[in-house]
């Protein structure tokens, strides 16, 4: 009974003002209509960020007379531009605030959408891929945002609950966005020249530019009020010991302060941050690479092994439904991160996810050792796609809990990790050309390997 009216209903914790629950049914509530808000907002930057992948392979490959290294440089450029604006919006979250950072992500990711019919060339193509990985960078607000309103004993759950709901836009986008184009060629009588550019404009521009004013609108800063008035009105930051059973306690401050450089460095550089930055490299970076690449390995993998050719169209489908375990996977880990936590302590969070980051890591390797046909591989791949996401919740579960005042630097590192993971193995792919099943393998063996090293990293908290 407590838990469904925890759906309905915050219970806010008089420290902190952080609810207990997760009221998602109740987006009348500030806590509810928070969560909502920061998982829509990324979730529609993926309709634009994410849009090129599903179409580059077929329409636009062939419309441009791009080759396969173009084809992957495209890939890999935007998610440069994506690790470089989580880098630099992790500490403007904490300065700003997440509200304002998703805001500005949205309406700048939102100018190179529009200019995408200008696109001639791939030197344009490259351009515009790069300023519209701007809207990548909605990731770590989306986090940050939803870490601010949530407690301990639910933030594992609610910051991969949003995030898995966000991730999921890259799955609808594979079915999206190749349906939009189809739409303009037979329904509307567009050229191919044109259908996959005014796409962009036509679908996801009006969405983008829709859900940023709606933030604007309804959304709030903080629990207690402005992001300026963050430090005054929290509890925690007032008093400073309380007596509990005739017991002092001190109260942790877990006020997000404006970040100086050496706040930043002294983050970013910590061996607590390395450990979920490096978890995070692995398991989201490799998602983001196989994204990359999934639809042509089906399509490769049932013409080889089982004698049938597929159309992108339903190769797009089944690497859609790899993007959507999302939905359920992360906050999966999330969940049960927050429940290892509450049975045991913050050191089951790290080892949660550690185990999951070797998982992942050896199902790969047996992807890329058995060659399998069509079905038994969309198999094994969904298997290693839910523990790989699942890992992803895991491991910002344990994000808002290691440097609590500067969460935002925090989340912009590990989250930036993802994507220089992404980068790396989508070179990884490019080495090996169409040869994914070595890809995988080396990519699987990284995986592993770099889970056991993270192991030995210590968490400074003890709870």
């Amino acid at each position: 009974m407590k838990f469904f009216q925890g759906l309905f209903r915050s219970d806010i914790n008089p420290l902190n003002n952080k609810s207990r629950t997760l009221p998602i049914l109740n987006p009348k509530d500030k806590y509810g209509r928070t969560f909502h808000l920061s998982w829509i907002g990324y979730f529609v930057a993926f309709i634009s960020w994410f849009a090129f992948p599903p179409l580059i392979h077929n329409i636009i490959q062939k419309d441009m007379q791009l080759t396969r290294a173009q084809v992957a440089t495209s890939n890999t450029i935007a998610l440069v531009s994506t690790l470089l604006t989580r880098f630099t919006v992790g500490p403007l979250c904490d300065k700003y605030g997440p509200r304002y950072v998703m805001v500005a992500c949205l309406l700048i990711g939102s100018i190179p959408t529009a200019l995408v019919p200008l696109i001639t060339n791939a030197t344009g193509l490259f351009i515009i891929r790069f300023f519209i990985g701007i809207l990548g960078g909605t990731f770590v607000p989306c986090q940050v945002w939803t870490g601010q309103f949530f407690d301990k004993n639910i933030v594992g759950f609610a910051t991969a609950l949003s995030a898995g709901f966000g991730n999921s836009g890259g799955g609808v986008t594979f079915f999206l966005m190749p349906a939009v184009v189809s739409s303009l060629i037979h329904d509307h009588n567009f050229s191919e020249y044109w259908a996959w550019r005014l796409a962009f404009p036509m679908c996801p521009l009006v969405i983008i530019l829709i859900m940023a004013m709606i933030v604007l609108i309804f959304g709030h800063d903080t629990p207690t009020g402005s992001w300026n008035q963050r430090i005054e009105s929290n509890p925690a930051e007032r008093v400073q010991m309380m007596t509990e059973l005739g017991t002092k306690i001190e109260l942790e401050d877990e006020t997000p302060r404006a970040p100086t450089f050496r706040d930043i460095v002294k983050t970013t550089l910590s061996l607590q941050t390395a450990l979920v930055a490096l978890s995070y490299f692995c398991t989201f970076g490799t998602e983001l690479a196989i994204e990359g690449i999934i639809s042509d390995f089906y399509i490769q993998t049932a013409r080889n092994r089982d004698g049938v050719i597929w159309s992108y169209t339903r190769a797009g489908y089944w690497a859609a439904a790899y993007g959507l375990l999302n939905i359920f996977a992360r906050p999966f880990g999330g969940f049960i991160s927050d429940v290892v936590y509450r049975k045991y302590s913050i050191i089951a969070k790290k080892w949660l996810f550690i185990v999951l980051v070797f998982l992942h890591g050896v199902i790969l390797i047996s992807i890329g050792l058995t060659n399998l046909k069509i079905y038994p591989l969309i198999c094994l791949m969904t298997i290693g796609g839910l523990s790989a996401q699942a890992a992803n919740g895991a491991i910002f579960g344990l994000v808002p809990l290691i440097h609590s005042s500067f969460s935002g630097i925090v989340s912009g590192v590990t989250g930036a990790s993802g994507n220089i993971g992404g980068i790396i193995f989508n070179f990884v792919f490019l080495l090996f050309g169409s040869n994914y099943l070595t890809a995988l393998c080396v990519i699987g063996v990284y995986c592993s390997c770099s889970s056991i090293i993270v192991s030995f990293i210590p968490l400074k908290k003890k709870e």
